[in-house]
């Protein structure tokens, strides 16, 4: 289940009052020297709040709390051989864990025990890496990486089938290869270019709708030559997106990534 799924089922879901529910943001990244050292953080911050109960006198807080904490620990082993950089988890004593996501973007660590989840952390998050689209625009090919909270979820390519005069999706070889093999053949291209450039374009621009709609993109990022990238925006009916004037092709899709965001 996408994200944006599991979030809005989490929002929906009624609490009841009477019960406590526990949000926890924790940096996974490993520190220098130390491998594990999230499970330091998990137990100074479970301990902090069990401390709280105590002082409460409120002893069945104090237990669920104790219980909770070897909930979370053996969660996260599970996970442990692919935690990224950060992780959040929702849990409660009646129903167990709720919600879990894995982040390639720093976290925080933070503990919070109320009535309703905290995830205003979490969405601040999603409003600085949002589901979004990055196209590696080139004469004849485009790559399309779905990306979210500054992770790759999907990539496609695709290339100009000149029999067809229509995009076609690519499937075998890897983009950068395909672009270095495309490169013998680009005196060719670049003599077509100027004739044929407004509708390759065109036919392009529905098939980014269909991924923009499909994967709930909140940006679209466009990145290329200069003059590609602005006209294929033109054709972006509606969307507003943000062109970055670099060629990326044969880049990684997490190498774009960083290209993007830093």
């Amino acid at each position: 289940m996408k994200f944006q799924d599991q979030l809005s089922r989490l929002k929906e879901r009624v609490f009841s009052p009477e019960h406590q529910v526990l949000t926890v943001y924790l940096n996974t990244e490993p520190e220098r020297k130390q491998q594990t050292s999230w499970k330091l953080h998990l137990k100074n911050g479970m301990n902090r709040l069990t401390e709280y109960a105590r002082a409460e006198g409120d002893n069945a807080q104090e237990k669920q709390l104790m219980k909770l904490h070897s909930l979370l620990e053996s969660t996260i082993n599970e996970h442990r051989g692919d935690l990224k950089r950060g992780i959040v988890l929702v849990v409660c004593p009646q129903a167990g864990v709720l919600f879990l996501e894995k982040l390639q973007v720093p976290s925080p660590n933070a503990f919070y025990w109320q009535s309703e989840p905290e995830l205003e952390e979490l969405e601040s998050l999603f409003r600085q890496y949002p589901a979004a689209g990055i196209v590696l625009v080139g004469s004849d090919s485009v790559t399309v990486v779905d990306t979210m909270l500054g992770e790759v979820e999907r990539e496609w390519n695709y290339e100009w089938d000149s029999d067809s005069e229509d995009w076609k999706q690519y499937q075998g070889i890897a983009a950068s290869v395909r672009t270095a093999s495309g490169a013998r053949h680009r005196d060719q291209f670049d003599k077509r270019l100027g004739a044929n450039r407004q509708r390759w374009l065109k036919r392009l621009s529905p098939i980014l709708e269909r991924h923009r709609q499909r994967n709930r993109w909140q940006e679209i990022v466009l990145a290329g030559e200069s003059g590609l990238t602005q006209e294929l925006a033109k054709e972006l009916n509606g969307s507003q997106p943000r062109i970055l004037a670099k060629n990326l092709n044969g880049m990684t899709a997490n190498q774009v990534l960083q290209e993007v965001y830093t």
